[in-house]
């Protein structure tokens, strides 16, 4: 599998990527599917799961600001993601070792974060020098 395109990520107002992809709420209101557009890089092997999202984590809670590609998030208010629970891997930083394959590829900074129901429960950085 080709690496992956990481989601957007605003850290407490840090930009940041996710080496991850949360799960959307499919099913909610807010959500929409819409066609893909073909030849985008959100329509290629690249980001096989067809949308990148925009996220924040604010005042220890996880919402869903935007997305692009298959899905579309109507306006109004940042969506708190109280669907989602696991592993968020937030990255910073140079790459310092690349793997061709999903979000393997290691980053000079990573925060690993645990959510339950939105809400970051614990969190550990994770350094990882030049190989």
């Amino acid at each position: 599998m080709t690496a992956q395109i990481h989601e957007l990520l605003d850290l407490e107002a840090v930009p940041a990527t996710l080496a991850c992809a949360p799960a959307l709420p499919v099913r909610h209101p807010r959500l929409q599917s819409r066609e893909p557009v073909i030849g985008s890089p959100l329509h290629s092997t690249a980001c096989l799961r067809g949308y990148r999202g925009r996220w924040s984590i604010r005042g220890g809670r996880l919402y869903l600001l935007d997305i692009d590609g298959c899905f579309a998030l109507l306006p109004g208010e940042p969506l708190f993601a109280d669907w989602f629970s696991g592993e968020l891997r937030a990255v910073q930083g140079d790459e310092v070792r690349y793997v061709h394959g999903g979000f393997a590829s290691e980053y000079r900074h990573e925060r690993h974060l645990t959510v339950e129901r939105g809400v970051v429960c614990a969190s550990r950085e994770v350094e990882h020098a030049e190989r």
